[in-house]
């Protein structure tokens, strides 16, 4: 073996195998945690070499410290089932080859990657994991006089075999492979020595769709996606130098724009693997996953019909009939609902966004005088009228009320949702009827700013939106005892294209809500977001005064918790730049004792202590940092939190 850092993983490889060989050679490559200890517990013979960017060089290093006649390679993050351990000592006893492929399952959460199988927990240890990408070499073989691995990358010991016309035959014993299903196992390594490599070897399209793979893998898909054109290119320049069939390359090319949210090229170049290798039922199969995730179901369903006439067998084809079969039968419906006001230029984006997974486009128009209506209508979407009367809540509504889904998603005109988005929304509307779920807002332009916003929930008679300004649900889901939940989807607001734009769209909300406290002195949510806007605009002594009045009112921490957090946070926030650093500490502290406290408040809880003189203070809190989120339901510029963090 060859290691490096592998405390996480190396006990399990280790204890997988220790009542199968006679000796455990490690090649340590510079390990800093508990490594080297682990090893020599299990009485494994370590030796250490510095890394050199070359895995077949290390792998040598291994087998010359060897001195069994059989060796077995195997990486720290894998194992060899218990159940197959008797075969591996028989094919050393009763030998039918001089050396063994074996095949590795990989394993994977999503089933994306061309060749995945679904696990059937045949093995105890692989109970966890739902799908696996299988992937074979020699992993058993003699110790022979000379023998040696090639390649810096993806080392292999086969072409020294070939190379002496000796015998490999294949194993019915699978290695078990847990370490890309770690968030947390580094990958840097890997990408570091596959780029030397295609430095190296600059012609060879091999080296680059390896380096592919290992970007694929890395969710690095822009970086992958370049790796296989230029190896596709070397290929038709005619530097294949015997490289594999060129239906992989496009494979390749086809699962990094499938992550990009480009369907359509990723259908592309996988009827091209199609092409060349017709008879590979993956290649039909995400053909299917193309189509699918841009909601043409039909011919998605028809695609995975053609890939289990290929492979009867393909349990994950079979599921992912099951899966679009239930789209087509659309057994729970959603409705994405709009108000919308002379929005020629920004609606075809937004219905061409959600097009592919809502059952049904309600437009509502506050009186456009431009074409939003036609244009809307042109697309599909049911369009209705409402008189404005300044109550944004009361133009949602309208829109609630001609709904028919089960669920409702609210879209502003000039937002969309991203491809990547698309088969996670199809997904999520056959999720229980009794839950709201959070999204990412993303504000594109000169704001960067990111938060957390309810924008989907049940249809229901007793969920409304409330207040004319800054309107919200959430209010009425918590009544019904609804939870609300922070998924993974994310929506693209392109509303604040310029400083300008921003100003005056604040401006505008802080005239409504001001005209609303006036009428209603005690209605503490307009007063936070005038507090807000007074506060994002500069105006921090306006803004504190805001902010103290809700925090004077107890009853509200109960009822509207998540808003009375953020007034405490915004308080500190503007007592720090009145240098108020006492008063903003106070309100800080009280603020992190609440549950979910988000990054913002130690930042500047960092920061006042920073101001007070007691940095020692300040680095014990920013030590809390990495538990906490980055968003909340305000907008935050998180590149500028993470900033703060190491200048604090």
């Amino acid at each position: 073996m060859i290691v490096k850092n592998e405390e996480k993983f190396l006990p399990g490889c280790l204890e997988s195998i220790r009542n199968l060989v006679d000796e455990i050679i490690i090649v340590d490559t510079g390990s800093t945690d508990n490594t080297i200890q682990i090893a020599q517990s299990f009485g494994a013979k370590v030796y250490q070499h510095p890394w050199e960017n070359d895995f077949a060089k290390h792998r040598n290093q291994s087998l010359n410290y060897a001195i069994g006649d059989w060796i077995l390679v195997l990486d720290a993050d894998e194992v060899i089932p218990k159940k197959e351990i008797h075969k591996l000592r028989q094919a050393v006893e009763i030998p039918f080859g001089d050396a063994y492929r074996m095949t590795t399952r990989n394993y994977r959460w999503e089933p994306t990657e061309v060749g995945t199988q679904k696990a059937k927990g045949e093995y105890e240890e692989e109970k966890d994991y739902p799908y696996w990408v299988p992937s074979t070499k020699v992993r058993l073989f003699r110790k022979l006089p000379g023998v040696a691995f090639r390649g810096e990358v993806h080392e292999l010991v086969e072409p020294w075999f070939h190379s002496r016309d000796l015998k490999i035959a294949d194993l019915d014993v699978p290695v078990l492979h847990f370490g890309d299903v770690s968030k947390s196992r580094p990958r840097d390594r890997y990408l570091h020595a596959a780029l030397q490599k295609t430095r190296g070897l600059s012609k060879n399209p091999k080296a680059f769709y390896e380096l592919g793979v290992i970007q694929l893998k890395a969710e690095k898909y822009r970086e992958a996606l370049e790796s296989a054109e230029l190896a596709l290119d070397l290929c038709q320049m005619g530097k294949n130098e015997g490289y594999e069939e060129a239906s992989q390359l496009y494979a390749l090319k086809g699962s990094a724009l499938l992550k990009l949210g480009r369907y359509d090229d990723a259908a592309e170049a996988y009827k091209k693997s199609l092409e060349i290798n017709p008879h590979q039922h993956e290649f039909a199969n995400n053909l299917g996953v193309c189509h699918e995730y841009k909601g043409d179901f039909v011919t998605a369903l028809s695609w995975y019909n053609k890939a289990l006439d290929l492979q009867p067998d393909a349990t994950l084809t079979r599921e992912n009939i099951r899966r679009v079969k239930k789209k087509i039968r659309r057994e729970k419906t959603l409705s994405v609902c709009m108000i919308v006001r002379d929005e020629e230029k920004n609606i075809r984006m937004a219905i061409e966004s959600v097009k592919p997974f809502a059952d049904e486009i309600v437009v509502v128009d506050t009186g456009s005088m431009d074409q939003t209506v036609e244009i809307a209508r042109s697309l599909g979407a049911k369009v209705g009228h409402f008189q404005w009367c300044d109550d944004f809540s009361a133009a949602r509504n309208a829109s609630l009320d001609m709904a028919t889904g089960d669920w409702i998603m609210w879209l502003d005109a000039d937002d969309y949702v991203p491809p990547t988005e698309w088969p996670k929304l199809q997904e999520i509307k056959f999720l229980p009827l009794d839950q709201g779920f959070m999204f990412r807002l993303q504000n594109q332009g000169p704001s960067k700013e990111v938060l957390l916003q309810l924008r989907m929930f049940p249809n229901h008679p007793k969920i409304r939106f409330r207040y004319p300004v800054h309107e919200q649900v959430a209010p009425a889901l918590r009544e019904l005892g609804f939870p609300l939940r922070k998924v993974d989807i994310n929506i693209v607001h392109t509303g604040y294209s310029s400083r300008k734009v921003i100003q005056e769209k604040k401006e505008k909300y802080l005239n409504l809500l001001q005209q609303r406290i006036k009428e209603n002195p005690k209605d503490l949510m307009s007063r936070f977001h005038v507090g807000f806007i007074f506060h994002s605009t500069g105006r921090f002594r306006e803004a504190a005064e805001q902010f103290e009045m809700i925090l004077r009112n107890e009853s509200f921490a109960r009822t509207h918790s998540a808003t009375y957090l953020n007034a405490l946070t915004h308080l500190g926030r503007a007592y720090l730049q009145l240098d108020r650093p006492e008063d903003a500490l106070q309100v800080l502290e009280k603020a992190r004792g609440w549950p979910q406290v988000p990054g913002l408040v130690l930042v500047s809880l960092a920061e006042a202590y920073n101001k007070l003189g007691m940095p020692e203070k300040a680095v014990k809190v920013l030590g809390e940092f990495g538990g906490h989120s980055l968003l909340s339901n305000v907008p935050t510029n998180v590149e500028a939190l993470r900033y703060a963090v190491e200048y604090q």
